[in-house]
C-alpha cells in the first residue's frame, strides 16, 4: 500500500474512532448536540473516575444516568453544545427548584454531572466550546439559600385575592395543603374526596409529561380544609372540565386534554400578583415554592414540632 493510501486508511480509523458520522448525523450543522455528548459521556467517561481512572461504583453510575435521563435530555438534548448560554442553564435550573420543587441538593448534583459532560466532551476533543456550567452559581442546600421569601398568612391572602379561577384556587391549594406545583397540576377530580375531605396525591406533571410523584412518600392523601373544599367545590361548577377524568386544572386553550407548565402560571399569574399586592418586589425571584415554605415554616413555629411540619 502506498504511504498516500496508509495515510488515508489511518485517517478513516480516525474517522471512525471519533465517531464523525454520529456527530454528523446528530447534527447536520457539523456542531455536536448536548445529546450527543452526554450519549459519548455515558459511554466513555461516566463509568470511570475523572481524577484516578478507577472505575465508579454502581450507586454512582445509576444516579448519574438517572440526573442525565430525568433532567438533562429531556431538556437539553437537541440544543447544539456550543450555543447554550449561560443564563439559560442557570434559570432552568432555579425552575426545577422554585416551580418544580427540587431540593437545592438535586439541583446542584444536575449541574454538577452538566459540567462533567461538557468536561469530558473538552478531555476527548469532541467540541472546542467552553464549559459554561462553572459560572453558576446555585445555593448548596436550603439552609444557603437566603433568597426564598417566607410568607405570613396575610400575604398569602393578598396574593390569592388578585388572582381569578383557576389560578386563585390552584394558589390556595398549594398554601393551604403544601403539594408541589408539579402534583397540583397532575390532579384530576377523581383524586379530589370531598366525602372523606381530604385530596388523594397520584402523579405529577414535570417536562410537559404526567410522571409518578417525587418520592414514595408523596403519593399519599393530604387533608382538605372546609374553606379549601368549597373553593374546589365553586371551581367544579363552573370548570368546563368537571368530569372525574378531567384535570382539575386543565388549560382552557388547550381543549383541557394538556396543562399549562408551573413556571408559565408562576410567570403570568402569581409572580405578577404578589408584585401588585407589594409582598415582593419585581427583581425578587418568587414562586410555588416559597408557598410550601412558608406553610412549612408557619406550622413548625406554631406546633414546635418539626415531625409535623
Amino acid at each position: 500500500m502506498s504511504e498516500v493510501g496508509k495515510s488515508e486508511a489511518a485517517a478513516w480509523l480516525k474517522f471512525g474512532e471519533l465517531k464523525l458520522v454520529e456527530k454528523y448525523l446528530s447534527n447536520p450543522t457539523g456542531q455536536p448536540t448536548f445529546g450527543w455528548l452526554a450519549n459519548h459521556y455515558i459511554n466513555h467517561g461516566l463509568p470511570f473516575n475523572k481524577r484516578n481512572g478507577h472505575r465508579k461504583a454502581k450507586g454512582t453510575i445509576y444516579c448519574y444516568k438517572h440526573v442525565l435521563e430525568d433532567f438533562l435530555l429531556p431538556r437539553w438534548r437537541n440544543e447544539v453544545a456550543a450555543k447554550i448560554k449561560l443564563l439559560a442553564i442557570r434559570d432552568w435550573l432555579f425552575s426545577l427548584h422554585d416551580e418544580d420543587d427540587y431540593d437545592w441538593q438535586t439541583v446542584s448534583k444536575t449541574k454538577m454531572v452538566m459540567g462533567q459532560v461538557f468536561d469530558h466532551a473538552d478531555v476527548h476533543d469532541l467540541e472546542t466550546c467552553r464549559n459554561p456550567v462553572g459560572k453558576v452559581s446555585v445555593p448548596g442546600s436550603e439552609d444557603d439559600d437566603r433568597e426564598v421569601r417566607i410568607l405570613q398568612p396575610e400575604e398569602t391572602w393578598q396574593i390569592i385575592s388578585r388572582l381569578q379561577d383557576p389560578e386563585k384556587t390552584l394558589v390556595l391549594l398549594i398554601a393551604a395543603t403544601g403539594l408541589r406545583i408539579s402534583e397540583a397540576l397532575a390532579l384530576q377530580w377523581k383524586h379530589v374526596r370531598f366525602e372523606a375531605d381530604c385530596i388523594r396525591v397520584e402523579h405529577a406533571f414535570r417536562l410537559s409529561e404526567i410522571t409518578t410523584t417525587k418520592t414514595k412518600a408523596s403519593k399519599a392523601s393530604v387533608p382538605m380544609c372546609e374553606s379549601l373544599a368549597e373553593f374546589l367545590q365553586n371551581w367544579r361548577k363552573n370548570s368546563p372540565y368537571h368530569r372525574d377524568g378531567d384535570f382539575v386544572f386543565a388549560s382552557d386553550k388547550l381543549n383541557g386534554k394538556k396543562l399549562r407548565t408551573g413556571q408559565m402560571v408562576n410567570r403570568c399569574y402569581l409572580k405578577p400578583a404578589a408584585i401588585a399586592a407589594k409582598v415582593i418586589q419585581p427583581d425578587e425571584r418568587f414562586g410555588f415554592h416559597s408557598l410550601r415554605h412558608s406553610l412549612s415554616t408557619w406550622v413548625n413555629n406554631a406546633t414546635k414540632d418539626v415531625k409535623v411540619a
